[in-house]
């Protein structure tokens, strides 16, 4: 995953810029819509209920979720060394971090 963010940095900044068409209440604009399918992501979504953390989709999965986080004012929780499989004590429906660097980070949501 940290081989395809450094390939793919400046679209995926693109994609959390404030002038995004991505974060809209209901679905993606047409800019943010080229912008997933050029890189094959997902989704764009705020992972917070304060508008924090926003979240790229990459991978999904019957039992998780893998993308990466972007947080220009605070570090997300909790933070993890390893994301290559499911941390032991990450619950159902969570999402667990791991920082690439200052600002974005890889993150993996378990699911069932």
């Amino acid at each position: 995953m940290k081989e395809f963010y450094t390939k793919h940095k400046e679209t995926l900044s693109k994609m959390v810029d404030s002038g995004s068409d991505c974060l809209v209440e209901k679905d993606e604009g047409p800019i943010c819509l080229g912008l997933m399918k050029s890189i094959g992501v997902m989704g764009v979504y705020y992972a917070d209920t304060d508008n924090e953390i926003i979240a790229i989709e990459s991978h999904g999965f019957y039992t998780h979720n893998k993308g990466y986080a972007f947080s220009k004012d605070r570090e997300p929780y909790p933070i993890y060394e390893s994301l290559d499989k499911r941390p032991s004590n990450l619950g159902a429906y969570s999402k667990g971090y791991k920082k690439l660097e200052n600002g974005w980070y890889i993150f993996y949501e378990y699911l069932n």
